[in-house]
């Protein structure tokens, strides 16, 4: 097995810092929440989709181009999507994802304060495209999903002092987001070569995403038939106002919606007959399993701006629906919700000698699951004991942070001040689980803490499906002494 770690750095007469990094790789094998929900195992096949070296197949590659560099392969923006070409050789793919992982950088690095390309002044460092964001998975020019971006903000974003202990929402760990593909199986299970894209909606033109997109197929032992009953996507629908409270400074409201929704059915391939038109269809009694998969999408965003700064108020929010049931009963349901509002505050002064940089952020990630299954041949029993069989969790992380960043501008870039207050709050109720944590001139000023139920199924899945859970730390998320 071979791993890749690029981490970027500059180092010259101004930015003198060296990077010093140790890196684990950690395995395990998928394992039950001993609670009626297991994990299933690992996936059969693992496809990196932003790999222009070779193209992929289940069972063979092909070699094109070579990129310039890893980098090079993920970049994706307004012209250019990412796209990876793969087949299932043995026409028997039980169950498809897509994961994403993504983040924005550049022009688009604060890509929810931008303005409309219109209204972008390059002397003040605005950056263009808006500030609606949707990121979209597509096999064969077919949408198998979209999914709003987490407005992540890196260490030094906004005002450098504002993450000095406490670190953002996200800023270290980037989870990917996860796309189900298995209502699109009746065309992956053709045997035929399949263009799976990632693409960003209504990107800048100038900027950059990297979009790393992870193909995972879990097979079955027998070729399977399907068909695709329904692929419906409603595009963004934005629409957007303008208004100016001077030469310079203005406000710009953003309201954006979404959906999609998609349904098949699969079975074994010597279960088919033949209809009308070419078309195949289950024989009665087949092993037929009926995929669903459906989502919505919302945001809104006010964005004021003026040469001296901004201030801009928004939220995302969305909802998926992803559903299986075969023919004997068995059943897999899952519910997810996603709600992400935000405040980003900056502002900057300077005079001859020095600048002033101020900023405020507050920002929210909240979550919530509902799971529902049942073995199959046990339709009847399954929804007596459905309660039973269900994990209902919902977890939030806060965090409010204001700091002030003053120093020279001259060659010795001395620092006259610095300071910054910051809270952080993570709440899980159903995994029995809170933590508060404040700081102050960067310092960790409070930790407060409450577990519960550390062995209980929430707790569990919280950290083992989700990543939702810190490293331990004695006396600030697990208690002195504990293991975690």
């Amino acid at each position: 097995m071979n791993a890749t770690l690029s981490i970027p750095n500059v180092v010259d007469s101004t930015y003198t810092g060296a990077l010093s990094i140790s890196v684990s790789l950690s395995f395990e094998p998928g394992r039950s929440l001993d609670d009626g929900l297991t994990t299933e195992a690992p996936a059969d096949l693992v496809i990196p989709l932003a790999n222009p070296a070779r193209s992929r197949e289940a069972g063979g590659s092909s070699n094109v181009t070579a990129p310039t560099s890893p980098w090079a392969a993920m970049a994706a923006g307004r012209k250019r999507n990412i796209s990876g070409v793969m087949s299932v050789i043995g026409r028997n793919a039980v169950q498809a994802r897509v994961l994403l992982f993504a983040s924005a950088h550049q022009c688009e690095e604060f890509w929810y304060t931008n303005v409309p390309d219109a209204l972008v002044n390059s002397s003040s460092g605005t950056c263009g495209g808006g500030p609606y964001r949707e990121l979209e998975v597509l096999v064969d020019g077919v949408v198998a999903g979209a999914a709003y971006p987490f407005p992540t903000i890196y260490s030094g974003g906004v005002c450098p002092t504002l993450w000095r202990p406490l670190a953002g929402i996200q800023q270290f760990n980037v989870p990917p987001l996860t796309f189900d593909l298995s209502p699109l199986l009746p065309l992956l299970n053709d045997g035929l070569l399949h263009t799976i894209t990632a693409r960003v909606l209504h990107s800048g033109a100038k900027g950059v995403w990297y979009l790393d997109p992870v193909l995972l197929l879990w097979l079955g032992s027998e070729p399977l038939a399907g068909r695709l009953l329904r692929a419906s996507r409603s595009p963004p629908r934005l629409v957007q106002t303008v208004g100016r409270a001077g030469a310079r400074s203005f406000r710009v409201e953003t309201r954006g919606t979404s959906s999609f929704d998609l349904a098949a059915e699969l079975w074994p391939a010597s279960s088919s007959i033949a209809v009308e038109r070419g078309q195949r269809a289950p024989a009665p009694g087949a092993a037929l399993v009926r995929y669903s998969v459906e989502g919505t999408l919302r945001a809104s965003n006010a964005n004021d701006v003026d040469p001296a700064g901004g201030v801009t108020n928004g939220k995302m929010e969305s909802t998926t629906s992803n559903a299986a049931f075969d023919a004997r009963g068995g059943m897999r349901v899952r519910h997810s919700a996603a709600r992400y509002p935000y405040h980003v505050e900056e502002s900057e002064e300077k005079d001859a000698h020095s600048f002033l940089l101020s900023g405020e952020v507050a920002y929210s990630l909240q979550r919530s699951e509902e799971w529902r299954s049942a073995p199959a041949e046990a339709a009847t029993a399954a929804r007596e004991t459905a309660a039973a069989a269900s994990l209902v969790l919902g977890w939030s992380v806060d965090m409010a942070s204001r700091a002030a960043y003053n120093r020279s501008t001259g060659p010795d870039r001395k620092v006259h001040w610095e300071e910054g207050r910051a809270t952080a709050i993570v709440a899980a109720p159903a995994a029995c689980f809170s933590q508060e944590l404040e700081a102050a001139s960067g310092d960790l000023t409070h930790a407060a803490f409450k577990d519960g139920c550390p062995k209980a199924r929430g707790r569990r899945a919280l950290c083992r499906h989700f990543d939702a859970c810190a490293a331990p730390m004695p006396g600030v998320n697990v208690p002195l002494g504990a293991d975690g």
